[in-house]
């Protein structure tokens, strides 16, 4: 989709977060979501969505391993490696500072419920 906006606007530098009011989603799309909104030095976004496909093939393995088989009420995957490549990557780079609206749905184990982050709180 980046490059079907890119070709209609004749604009290279163009994003999905310049075009989306909001971007969501939960478990991989919430990465997903985070990916392509955060900004990077620039203000700019941190990823183009064709960023994203490398970012999978080097780190979906790890971050997903495959056969994870976790105990009832537990998550499937630990997050550990996760937390580390999103730190790597990211750095302090906080929810609140997204160039566009964001909403990724989780649930919290813990609590056991729901739990919505967004920019809007």
């Amino acid at each position: 989709m980046e490059v079907v906006l890119k070709e209609l606007d004749n604009d290279e530098d163009a994003r999905l977060a310049d075009y989306f009011a909001v971007i969501a989603g939960t478990s991989t799309g919430g990465i997903l979501t985070t990916m392509i909104s955060a900004p990077n030095e620039k203000g700019r976004p941190l990823f183009a969505a064709k960023d994203t496909i490398s970012f999978y093939f080097e780190h979906g393995p790890k971050i997903f391993p495959p056969g994870a088989s976790p105990p009832f009420f537990a998550p499937k995957f630990d997050g550990k490696y996760l937390h580390k490549v999103l730190q790597e990557k990211l750095g302090e780079t906080r929810l609140h500072q997204t160039l566009t609206n964001v909403i990724v749905p989780t649930f919290d184990m813990k609590n056991f419920q729901p739990t919505i982050f967004t920019k809007w709180r």
